[in-house]
């Protein structure tokens, strides 16, 4: 597991926040960062495959009513700054993870303009059913539109809350588990 908590001098509260990986074994991972933004969260990871290399970058948006949420039009310019360099990583990427955006409302302004931006990077947004138990779509599976990865996303639903590593802190009990098979050309699976 590789864990990124929320920067402490950020700190308000001691629940929420922070990304993480769990990476199965054996897997050749190389040196990443992100650059810190004042309206998500983000970490990510690089793998050196057979023949190529994947990055995966994970973000986390605080909700509007935390303490740490950010108006929207900070977050467009902190993701744009954020994509200018990850739509431009020379291999396979992926960004995933908590946008607390409503994806499944099209015609929000909000929505829209997230949309827009990704489609002015040429990225596609693959999850298109609710991932949250009120219905809405906020976690998101990102890829470049050109991509060689053939993303299948799907979800579980958690019947009862489940305690993830053993943690009161960490009820999977709001979210769906996405999960995430990406094929990349030549039959290599991440």
């Amino acid at each position: 597991m590789i864990s990124t908590p929320r920067n402490s001098s950020n700190k308000i509260s001691s629940s929420g926040g922070g990304t993480a990986f769990l990476i199965r074994e054996p897997v050749t991972q190389l040196a990443t960062s992100v650059p810190d933004f004042s309206s998500f969260e983000s970490s990510s990871v690089t793998q050196q495959l057979s023949h190529s290399k994947l990055s995966v970058f994970n973000i986390y948006r605080p909700p509007s009513s935390s303490t740490h949420s950010k108006p929207f039009s900070v977050l467009l310019d902190d993701f744009s700054f954020f994509l200018s360099s990850a739509a431009t990583t020379p291999h396979e990427f992926i960004i995933t993870g908590d946008f607390n955006i409503y994806l499944n409302n099209p015609t929000d302004t909000l929505t829209s303009q997230f949309l827009f931006l990704l489609s002015s990077f040429n990225l596609s947004q693959h999850v298109h059913f609710p991932t949250h138990d009120k219905n809405h779509i906020l976690d998101l599976v990102i890829t470049s539109s050109d991509t060689l990865l053939a993303p299948a996303v799907s979800f579980t639903h958690i019947t009862h809350p489940t305690t993830f590593l053993s943690s009161p802190d960490c009820l999977l009990t709001q979210h769906h588990s996405l999960l995430q098979h990406f094929t990349l050309s030549g039959g290599y699976t991440p």
